[in-house]
């Protein structure tokens, strides 16, 4: 007797994203697909380096994160929100860091923190929404279709379901592809299946009538057979998150932050083994239109923190020669303040990597604040896809040429 199976199926904290053709062994497309990326290059061998990617949403001021205190047009143009010169960390002759950065400064010391302080793109294009689609998908002109990392991913005929995975309700767009999985995980200690079914919910019946459930309608003509499909990839990122062995209490102590609590889960999946290459964390707040001081101080404190903590969990679990953190926002903000004492959407933002891998120092020039296009925002100095060149090419040990079709300058700032 077959035993009916509510088709009212959802994961538990977390969902994938899925294209058209499954990379997963379980899947009855695998055969298909690996068919179809037999013409494809042949990708190198994993080199074992990992990237944790961490979003600051809303466009960070990059100006009153590494500061260029020694411009005149600084404290000109800010006078209410200029930090005061006494308070700065300083790093270099011309430039500082924001105060609350303070955690992360023995990293500067030890040479394991890299700052891009001007980033941008041509045409700059001043919509969180839009903006932001471009970051992921690497296309100014265009930007839609494949992320940057799904595109990479999905070159691979047998990429793991968790390569690319999101500590979150959803995958980042940046990991989304046409014919690859994008995980996301909210909390792997409650990630599964939840549907209503006189089942028990754990027990071994209850996984195969729903794996028996997807293959049986796999391949009709119906939207249920790519609804199918998606359960069948889901599986699989179930079965492998459900390896991280659980922890009640992180090996070290984190800050009590959401930030904080997606780092240490981050960490826990790198020491696991289930394939994940990339992980990628977001936090937000950071468009700061009015009121900034306070608000701006306090998010950079939250972030300097939880990614102290997160570097330091990494050494405790040997992960650290092979891991580097990038950390991005859509872009910057207007280089003068504001009536409201914030500041607007503006260009070039700062970008920065961490680690053991990452090769200390400043890459590219300080913006010029004397030099501004004519709606008074900065000329930006590094194109944002120097970044993934120089990710790919010197760290994850990927042709960048598979994303990216023109080359772009490589920064040197992995070892």
């Amino acid at each position: 007797m077959r035993h009916p199976i509510d088709r009212r199926l959802f994961l538990k904290t977390g969902l994938i994203g899925i294209g058209s053709s499954l990379m997963i062994a379980r899947s009855p497309f695998a055969e298909v697909f690996s068919r179809r990326a037999a013409g494809r290059r042949v990708l190198p061998a994993d080199n074992g380096r990992r990237l944790v990617v961490v979003q600051l949403r809303g466009g960070n001021d990059g100006l009153n994160t590494v500061v260029p205190f020694t411009d005149t047009a600084y404290r000109s143009l800010r006078p209410n929100l200029a930090l005061p010169e006494h308070e700065l960390l300083q790093i270099g002759e011309k430039v500082a860091l924001n105060p609350a950065l303070a955690p992360l400064l023995p990293r500067w010391e030890r040479g394991q923190f890299a700052i891009v302080p001007n980033v941008g793109y041509p045409d700059p294009d001043l919509s969180h929404f839009r903006s932001e689609a471009i970051w992921y998908t690497a296309k100014p002109q265009a930007p839609s279709g494949d992320g940057w990392l799904g595109a990479w991913i999905q070159q691979r005929s047998d990429p793991s379901p968790t390569a690319l995975t999101s500590i979150s309700y959803l995958p980042s767009p940046a990991t989304a592809a046409q014919n690859a999985v994008a995980a996301a995980v909210r909390d792997p200690d409650q990630f599964g299946f939840e549907f209503t079914s006189p089942v028990p919910e754990d027990s071994e019946l209850r996984r195969e009538l729903l794996h028996q459930g997807f293959l049986d309608s796999v391949g009709r003509a119906d939207v249920l057979s790519s609804i199918s499909a998606t359960g069948l990839a889901a599986e699989s990122v179930v079965d492998l998150v459900g390896r991280i062995p659980e922890e009640e209490v992180p090996p070290v102590a984190y800050p009590e932050s959401v930030l904080a609590g997606d780092l240490a889960i981050a960490a826990r999946f790198l020491a696991s083994d289930v394939g994940a290459r990339v992980v990628w964390v977001t936090t937000g707040g950071f468009d700061t239109h009015a009121d900034q001081g306070a608000t701006h101080s306090n998010l950079l404190g939250e972030l300097a923190g939880a990614l102290d903590a997160f570097l330091e969990d990494l050494d405790v679990r040997g992960l650290s020669a092979r891991t580097a953190v990038m950390v991005w926002s859509e872009f910057g903000r207007r280089v003068q303040e504001n009536g409201s004492l914030g500041t607007d959407h503006g260009t070039g933002g700062a970008s920065f990597f961490l680690g053991a891998p990452v090769n200390g120092g400043i890459y590219g020039d300080l913006p010029d604040l004397h030099r501004l296009d004519e709606n008074g925002n900065l000329v930006f100095d590094v194109d944002f896809r120097s970044l993934y060149e120089t990710v790919f090419a010197e760290h994850l040990g990927v042709d960048p040429r598979l994303v990216l079709e023109q080359p772009f300058e490589r920064l040197r700032i992995f070892r």
